[in-house]
């Protein structure tokens, strides 16, 4: 690695730290002394959303609803194309003619194999409907718990350079310090 590089590196290293706050404004703090997880985690179970808007977390609102959405849909189309064949395929069971039906191409072991194969996707998408319609509750209430959370001013770090004394040698070696205030 060349010196120019090290040194932006360093450089980088050193402003970085400077960079990160800690503190929230006073009128939050106020705010969390009524904040209730319970509160929140029964909006999100009454209206998906309506608990991260009690959070003020109003970008994973649209995350949720998509999530859900999609699950809706998916188990919706998977339950049309499975009512399709299924019937198609009931159809030929009550004396149906295949060159008569909708799919002709189709022999009724593969009637039966795609109505199989649509119902467990269907069954497949209502369990990530209800796992986001889960994990929607379950955010809002964790999101409510560390609403109030309060970082101080005490609690920082610092990167800085520091020489090292290299054991069994007279040389020194360079490094960084890492240094916590709790």
């Amino acid at each position: 690695m060349n010196t120019a590089l090290k040194k932006l590196v360093l450089g980088l290293l050193l402003v970085l730290p400077s960079l990160a706050f800690s503190q929230s404004p006073e009128s939050e703090k106020f705010d969390s002394l009524y904040h209730s997880s319970k509160t929140a985690a029964i909006r999100s179970a009454l209206i998906p959303g309506w608990g991260q808007a009690y959070n003020k977390k109003y970008y994973k609102i649209p995350l949720i609803y998509t999530g859900i959405g999609t699950s809706v849909f998916f188990a919706i189309d998977n339950t049309r194309l499975y009512n399709t064949y299924k019937d198609e395929f009931e159809w030929r069971q009550n004396g149906g003619n295949a060159e008569d039906g909708r799919f002709p191409s189709y022999s009724d072991e593969n009637l039966q194999d795609l109505a199989n194969g649509y119902r467990s996707d269907r069954d497949l998408a209502i369990v990530f409907a209800v796992l986001f319609y889960v994990l929607n509750i379950v955010d809002a209430s964790v999101d409510a718990h560390f609403f109030g959370f309060d970082v101080s001013d005490d609690l920082s770090f610092d990167l800085r350079p520091n020489s090292i004394a290299v054991p069994g040698n007279r040389t020194q070696g360079i490094g960084l310090s890492l240094q916590l205030k709790l």
